[in-house]
């Protein structure tokens, strides 16, 4: 697994990620017989069914924040090319739904620039 990480320069957090320890359960119980799948459905047919599930998954989501509401979050961080980042997301008891990323490079980070930012990601949805 480890040479695998390295050799294509997967970011060690995926280790920690509950998709790939999913994964890696489901790849147990398929046994020795489990042959993964190459690019091609990786890229077409795996992709728009995940694409069709996640879409399903945030309409649910949607639907139950019309009962329950949101709380409105952000997070910093920096990319993989050193860009500052903020994050804005909709939490609800049910989970969090990606609003924007906004690039804040050669911006003041200030309590008015990041209250204009959630206030803008607000009034978008």
């Amino acid at each position: 697994m480890a040479k695998m990480f390295y050799a294509n320069a997967i970011p060690f957090n995926v280790a920690d990620s509950e998709t790939f320890k999913e994964f890696v359960k489901a790849v147990r119980v398929m046994g020795p017989s489990y042959v993964p799948a190459s690019s091609h459905p990786l890229r077409t047919t795996l992709l728009d069914e995940t694409v069709q599930s996640i879409t399903t998954e945030l309409d649910v989501f949607n639907v139950n924040l019309q009962q329950t509401g949101c709380t409105v979050v952000s997070d910093g961080w920096d990319d993989a090319l050193h860009r500052p980042i903020l994050n804005i997301l909709k939490v609800t008891p049910d989970g969090a739904e990606f609003v924007v990323g906004i690039d804040t490079s050669l911006k003041v980070k200030s309590a008015e620039y990041i209250a204009g930012c959630l206030m803008d990601a607000i009034q978008s949805t």
